[in-house]
């Protein structure tokens, strides 16, 4: 019985990792958090399956970027190269918006290396070649950057420009996103009940959201 479960397992990871892909689907790509929330230990395993596949040269882009990102939160050396080997890739493609987004993700790794001001000069290149629906995330790693330098006030900033961004652009996660890193940066600065009350705004908008 153990070994017949074990099969089963194997073959429905299998088919899992088959239908992250599909180009006579639509969306052809199952981005995680977006298409599904399947994001277990076989999911990155499945992405470079799916990467090292002949895809069209964008949705090639967007798997190697996720590929990238997600892998930095487990191994910082792994996304470095990943990210870098993406990027080039986007550069001799001459797709001004997806090197901006790589960019974006090769910020945040250099962040967790502790690589503060290359990620910095990263994150700003990437913001003059994407339109500001794209900004979101720019916008909160550089939060992220100068939160770590110990320059509160710059981050709050930053969280500040992405508030009003969010409300521009009608986006929820990107206003849930601000008021979590506002509430955040409050409890640092021992404003504990401003950050309450902005944690507990973020929470409603997400909830807003179904997350």
């Amino acid at each position: 019985m153990r070994i017949i479960f074990c099969c089963l397992l194997l073959l429905l990871t299998k088919i899992g990792n088959a239908q992250l892909v599909n180009l006579s689907r639509t969306p052809p790509y199952r981005q995680v958090f977006v298409e599904t929330d399947a994001f277990d230990s076989s999911y990155l395993t499945g992405l470079e399956k799916a990467y090292a596949q002949n895809l069209p040269d964008t949705l090639k882009l967007a798997i190697g970027n996720d590929l990238a990102y997600y892998w930095h939160t487990r191994n910082l050396d792994k996304a470095y190269s990943l990210a870098n080997k993406v990027l080039a890739f986007a550069t001799a493609a001459k797709n001004k918006i997806w090197v901006g987004r790589l960019q974006i993700t090769l910020g945040a790794i250099l962040l967790r290396q502790e690589k503060l001001d290359s990620a910095v000069e990263v994150l700003e290149s990437a913001k003059t070649k994407l339109p500001k629906k794209d900004w979101p995330l720019l916008l909160t790693q550089l939060g992220y950057v100068y939160e770590r330098r110990g320059h509160l006030s710059k981050a709050a900033d930053y969280a500040l420009e992405g508030l009003r961004l969010g409300d521009t652009l009608k986006d929820l996660k990107t206003q849930a996103m601000a008021y979590s890193d506002l509430s955040n940066l409050f409890w640092k600065q021992s404003k504990f009940d401003k950050g309450i009350e902005y944690g507990l705004h973020s929470v409603a908008i997400f909830k807003q959201q179904g997350i």
